[in-house]
């Protein structure tokens, strides 16, 4: 949601009541945290992808021999389609700064993380304790 949007659904609500967030997994409400988080959202490049299909390509073939440039053709054109419909999402913490280029598209999506505040509160279910 954009930012303008959320402001005019906030502008919508009558009168000045509390806004908090429902965490559904709890069953309970939220305070919003005033300290929002700024990150840039990534997408894996065309070119990470194609290799990673042409890595898939010559294991299934079992060996490392040249692809032909119609298979070649054929995989590029797939990791186009891949391209187009992936996300944007986080990345990795374990790549190296000088693997990004490699790894993820130039193009980044700025976005802001509206967090919660901890209620010191806990809850639980068949998997264990949740804090919150």
């Amino acid at each position: 949601m954009k930012k303008n949007e959320l402001i005019k659904l906030l502008q919508e609500i009558e009168g000045d009541p509390e806004v908090y967030f429902w965490n559904g997994l709890v069953g309970d409400y939220m305070d919003i945290d005033p300290k929002f988080v700024c990150e840039e959202l990534v997408k894996q490049s065309e070119e990470f992808i194609f290799t990673y299909l042409r890595h898939d390509y010559w294991q299934h073939a079992g060996n490392f021999d040249p692809i032909s440039e119609s298979v070649e053709q054929k995989l590029r054109s797939r990791a186009k389609k891949i391209f187009s419909e992936k996300e944007y999402g986080m990345i990795n913490p374990f790549t190296k700064d000088e693997d990004m280029s490699k790894f993820y598209d130039a193009k980044t999506k700025p976005v802001v993380f509206v967090n919660t505040k901890e209620r010191g509160k806990s809850s639980w279910d068949r998997n264990g304790t949740i804090c919150y």
